[in-house]
C-alpha cells in the first residue's frame, strides 16, 4: 500500500508502524516538509529513494503528488490478536472508503483491538482508505472478507456481547455496554442486515435532538466507539462527569 504525504509519512515514521515501511520515494525537487520527512526516514535507516517529480506523479496515487509516498507492507493479524480482543468493530458491508477510513482513524483513538470487516466492505488498505485513515490503517489490527454470520457466532462462544448500532433503538442513556464486546455497524442507507441484526444481544443508538433521521456511519460509529471507550476507561474522561479521568 501507498501512504502518501509528509504528515501522515512523519508520523508512521515516529510510531511503531515504522517497521511496516519497505521503502521512500521523494521527488527531486521537494518541498521543505517533504525534504525534512525524507531526511528523517535516511536516518531512522528506511531506504530512501529519489524520483524525478514527473515519475513520482505517475506513482502517486492522489490528483497532485505532495512529494513523498512510502511503500508500506499491509499488516498481518496473527489470531492470538483476534483471540485476546475484548472490544472489536466489525463493519457489515460498509462499502464507502472515505466512511471505511474514517472508522479506522476513529477506532485508533479509541482502543478499539480489532477491526473486522464483513463482505461488502470497503478494502482498509486501498488509498482512499489510507487517506481518509490518516495511515491508522497502519496501526489497527484490520481484518478484511469476513463472513460476519460466522465471525459473531464465534465471539458469542468467547464471551463477547454482541451490540448492534441503530437509529431505531431506544436511548441507552448511561446504560451503556461495556466490554468484552463487539460493536456492529451497517452501511448506509440501509443499515445492519437482517441476518446480523437477528444474532446481536442489543442495540444502541446515537442519542441527538428531534428532526435528524439518522447520522452518517462513520460518524455514528465513531460516537459509540468513544462512549464506550470512555464509559470502560480506555480513553480519559470520565461519562458520568465530563471530566478528567478517574481511572
Amino acid at each position: 500500500m501507498l501512504l502518501e504525504g509528509p504528515r501522515f509519512l512523519e508520523d508512521c515514521l515516529g510510531s511503531p508502524c515504522r517497521s511496516m515501511i519497505d521503502f521512500v520515494l521523494v521527488s527531486s525537487a521537494p518541498s521543505r516538509k517533504a525534504g525534512e520527512v525524507a531526511r528523517l526516514a535516511l536516518g531512522s535507516e528506511v531506504p530512501t529513494f529519489e524520483l524525478s517529480p514527473e515519475l513520482l506523479e505517475g506513482i502517486s496515487q492522489t490528483q497532485h503528488s505532495q512529494g513523498i509516498v512510502a511503500v508500506c507492507r499491509t499488516p498481518d493479524v496473527p489470531g492470538s490478536a483476534i483471540e485476546a480482543a475484548c472490544f472489536v468493530l466489525a463493519l457489515d458491508a460498509v462499502a464507502d472508503p472515505g466512511n471505511v477510513g474514517t472508522i479506522i482513524r476513529s477506532a485508533a483513538a479509541f482502543g478499539i483491538d480489532v477491526v473486522v470487516m464483513g463482505k461488502g466492505s470497503a478494502c482498509p488498505f486501498t488509498p482512499k482508505v489510507t487517506r481518509a485513515s490518516a495511515g491508522a490503517n497502519l496501526l489497527v489490527p484490520l481484518i478484511e472478507k469476513v463472513d460476519l454470520a460466522s465471525f459473531l457466532a464465534g465471539c458469542r462462544e468467547r464471551g463477547l456481547s454482541l451490540v448492534g448500532a441503530s437509529a431505531r433503538a431506544e436511548s441507552h442513556g448511561r446504560d451503556l455496554p461495556e466490554p468484552p464486546l463487539v460493536l456492529v455497524a451497517g452501511s448506509e442507507p440501509g443499515g445492519l442486515s437482517a441476518g446480523v441484526s437477528s444474532m446481536l444481544d442489543r442495540f444502541v443508538p446515537v442519542e441527538m435532538r428531534p428532526g435528524i433521521d439518522s447520522l452518517n456511519v462513520a460518524v455514528s460509529a465513531s460516537i459509540l466507539m468513544h462512549d464506550i471507550a470512555r464509559s470502560c476507561g480506555r480513553i480519559p474522561g470520565d461519562a458520568s462527569t465530563g471530566k478528567g479521568a478517574s481511572r
